[in-house]
Formats: C-alpha cells, structure tokens, sequence
C-alpha cells in the first residue's frame, strides 16, 4: 500500500465530487476544451483558424522559446474538421478523469493529466524538428502541426485501467464494455481527429504515435513508483513562495489574523517525517502518538482542500 492510499494521504474530493459540479477539476477542464473550441470557430474566417494556428505545436516550436508555450496549449486544440474528435476526448476525459479524481484528488489528477501533454508534446517537438523535418506540400514546405491531449488522455485510459483492471464502462452510457477496450477505442478516436487534419501525412501519423507511447511510459512509471506529485520536495515551498507574492499585493489587515497555513507549518513538516518513516518500516511502526499526529494532519488537509 502506497503513501497516496491511505486514509490520512489522500486529498479531501468530497466537495468536488459531490457538492456543486463546477468544483470538479475535471469538469473545470472540460469547459476550458468547449470554451476554446468555440473560441477557435467564432474567430475563424474563410477557412482560417486564427487560434488555432496560434495554440497548436509545429515542428520548429522547440527552436523558438517564445512559444513554448504551444507545448501546453496545444493540448486544449482540437480538430475543426469534424466533432467526433473533441467529443471522443471529452468523453475519455470524463469517464477516465473522475475517478482518478476521486481517488488522487483533483490537483494530483490535473497535474499528471498536464504533465503528460507537455511530455508527449516536447518529444514529438524534438523528433520533429532533429529528425524529421520539414515536408513538401503544393510546392513549399511546411513543418508539421500536432494537437489534441493525446498523451493526457493516454496517461488516464492507462492509469484507470491500471487502477481499476475488473471494471466496465457504459459505452454509449448502455452497452457495459471492459474499461480496457473502451480506453483503446477513446485513444483510437483521438488519433483518428489528428490525422483528419492531415489526411496525406504519414510522417505525422507515424510521430503522433510518440504522444501514446509517452503516455503509456509517464503512466506505468507513475503507477509503478508509486509517484505523487503533490509531495515532491519544493512544490510546497513554491506554493508558499506563491502565497508570499499574492499577498505582497492584498491590503494589510489592522489586527493579526488567524492563519491556520502557518499555525500549521510544524504539523505538516512533522507528517512528513512520519510519512516517511511509514515508508521505511512500515505503518506498524508508528506510536499511539504519531498515529494521532497523523489524524490531525488528515483532517487539516480535508479541510483545506475544501
């Protein structure tokens, strides 16, 4: 049993999963896909999809640091050509995302769906501009485009399979179908969206295969490690460091006021400390005491998070 699937590890998700919908990171990030598919619509004329152009990855992206910001946005791009495209990831996201939702909490989900957009799209970026190149199209040539949550979406199928193997999914929300042959037919719609945008290139039907196989290795190393993001050293402190900087700019109250972030600060370093003890000799090994040092971190974090 790993750290993330105890009781006094796991993030508070009972707000988001069953209070107002709009909590939900999961919900959140489907209506960021449908508010920048519409946007890419609204904006485009005669065939020309300015947004689109803008957010989705080329091949030569690497090479320019300004706009390495594509490497993200990208993954929020999807094809105009038809709705088959958005509406295949938007389902993975949903049936996939949920759960994993409610099981890593929400801020855990988004960061491994995130991380693995920006990874499947940096690879492809570096295979396409070192090794493959620019091709030939009505005589110029032109670097190849890549969108869509490929490698995110990949990292979900995977992970919820992973974590929940004997489960079925309502395909069509009628016919139950292992989660297994659901999660290929998802990533099989997303291909297919992809290269409807380029019917003709092979090159890029062969490279947006780095995106799943990306997605497929990020998955099983973090299922297999055990990973969370959320406790790797320094994302506190940058979060605190964050708080810091937010604050600077707030108005200064007259009186001090109760902060349960810093009345807190030596529980949470002290938690630390038994995490990691319970991961070197086991749960077995905590006293009466630390058990209720634990306890009380458990309910500080499911109150925070709410």
């Amino acid at each position: 049993m790993g750290y993330s699937d105890r009781d006094y590890y796991r993030e508070d998700t009972t707000r988001d999963t069953m209070g107002i919908p709009g909590q939900s990171m999961v919900v959140r990030l489907l209506v960021i896909n449908l508010v920048l598919f519409l946007a890419d619509w609204i904006t485009s004329s005669a065939g020309d999809h300015w947004l689109f152009g803008r957010l989705a990855l080329q091949g030569d992206t690497v090479a320019n640091p300004l706009q390495w910001y594509r490497f993200l946005t990208a993954g929020f791009m999807h094809s105009h050509q038809g709705l088959w495209h958005i509406m295949g990831n938007l389902f993975a996201l949903y049936i996939f995302g949920k759960p994993l939702e409610e099981r890593l909490g929400g801020k855990e989900m988004l960061r491994l769906y995130l991380l693995a957009i920006v990874l499947g799209n940096v690879v492809w970026g570096l295979r396409q501009y070192f090794l493959a190149g620019q091709f030939a199209s009505g005589g110029a040539t032109l670097w190849a485009t890549i969108f869509g949550p490929a490698a995110g979406i990949t990292t979900l199928a995977l992970l919820y399979c992973l974590y929940f193997p004997r489960s079925t999914i309502n395909m069509m929300f009628i016919i139950p179908t292992p989660s297994w042959i659901v999660a290929i037919v998802c990533v099989a719609v997303d291909f297919a969206g992809v290269m409807s945008q380029h019917p003709k290139d092979k090159s890029l039907a062969f490279a947006a295969l780095d995106h799943y196989a990306v997605g497929s290795l990020f998955t099983l190393a973090y299922w297999h490690f055990g990973w969370n993001f959320g406790r790797l050293p320094g994302v506190r402190g940058f979060a605190k460091i964050w708080t810091s900087f937010k604050g600077m700019f707030s108005p200064r109250p007259q009186i001090r006021v109760h902060d349960p972030e810093r009345d807190y600060e030596d529980l949470e370093e002290e938690a630390d400390r038994l995490l990691a003890k319970v991961g070197q000799q086991g749960e077995s090994s905590l006293t009466a005491k630390e058990r209720k040092v634990l306890e009380e971190y458990s309910r500080w974090m499911r109150q925070k998070h709410r």
